[in-house]
């Protein structure tokens, strides 16, 4: 089977610095969607015990 395109290393350098960014942007997001999953846990525990 034929290669029909070949990227430049550059090509993947940017591919591979863009992978990492959206990698930490969702291990960010992750970490807030966790946080805001353990306030929202605490604050029905809270209410429970009123």
């Amino acid at each position: 089977m034929p290669i029909l395109y070949s990227y430049t290393p550059e090509e993947v350098e940017k591919f591979k610095a863009k992978l990492k960014q959206t990698e930490e942007r969702a291990a960010f997001f992750e970490k807030a969607y966790k946080q805001e999953q353990a306030k929202n846990a605490k604050l029905q525990q809270q209410q429970k015990a009123d």
